[in-house]
């Protein structure tokens, strides 16, 4: 055999040998490509599995949670407190652990307030029918003597006056807050002489309570009762308003009590007499 020829045999056999591990890396790509997409369609199966079992997408969770909420605010929830006793303590209770239980029946009571103050009495229609939650709550605290001996703390000139804070200064309440209740739809549905919870934002409502003598900027105020007799004495207590127009009134201003009045209602069925 030439020496031509013995070259082109090598040369021919480093091509095969070359040709031939090209083939097996091909091959060992294509098994590495069906052992990665395998992997994924099982993860993926895996996912899928897990998203059904426990709740859904974002969506489905959201829906479910916006409904959950939706459900809890359609009524208002009471607490675990105690009702007050039968006759007013000696000392006015001002902290309790958490809101009280349902106390009062606004199917067959009608409640109403006489508030007492330095400058003369006022009288509240409390709207048990439609607040039910924050008139319970108001009738406890004050059939507890909580309101008794607080200030008016605050004046605003055809605005409001406000108390129920027993830190005379606008930050405090009974050591609970209740959620909020008979929104109007639109602030000017609270009419003068409207009775709303003060508030620091929405279900924050606690002990202190507002008599309006003007216009709320918004309807995000607990509506619960109506004054119906005795608003002169609150525009006198408003006209006491400060220098900067909102604040303490220029004098000294007390609840010296609230009284709670209980009014058996109508029986809605009335019976005629025969002939």
């Amino acid at each position: 055999m030439s020496r031509s020829a013995k070259r082109q045999r090598k040369k021919d056999g480093r091509r095969a040998r070359i040709e031939a591990q090209q083939r097996i890396e091909k091959q060992q790509h294509r098994r590495n490509r069906v052992i990665t997409v395998t992997v994924v369609v099982i993860a993926l199966i895996v996912v899928g599995f897990g998203i059904s079992r426990f709740g859904g997408d974002d969506s489905e969770s959201a829906a479910s949670d916006a409904t959950t909420t939706t459900a809890a605010a359609a009524g208002f929830t009471y607490g675990t407190g105690e009702c007050a006793p039968a006759e007013k303590p000696t000392e006015p209770v001002r902290t309790f652990a958490d809101a009280p239980k349902q106390c009062i029946d606004p199917t067959t009571t009608d409640y109403g307030a006489v508030v007492r103050t330095s400058m003369g009495d006022f009288t509240i229609d409390l709207s048990e029918d439609t607040a039910p939650g924050t008139v319970n709550n108001f009738v406890t605290l004050a059939k507890n003597g909580f309101y008794d001996g607080l200030s008016v703390h605050r004046v605003v000139q055809d605005f409001v006056i406000q108390t129920g804070d027993p830190n005379g200064d606008g930050s405090g309440g009974p050591g609970y807050q209740i959620a909020d209740e008979n929104l109007p739809a639109d602030a000017a549905e609270y009419p003068e002489g409207a009775v709303a919870m003060a508030n620091s934002g929405a279900n924050t409502n606690g002990s202190q309570w507002f008599v309006l003598t003007g216009t709320l900027p918004s309807a995000s105020y607990s509506l619960f009762g109506q004054v119906t007799s005795g608003l002169d004495v609150v525009t006198s207590i408003q006209a006491l308003y400060p220098e900067s127009g909102d604040g303490a009134p220029t004098e000294a201003v007390t609840v010296t009590g609230v009284d709670i009045t209980e009014t058996a209602k109508a029986s809605a069925t009335t019976t005629t007499a025969a002939p």
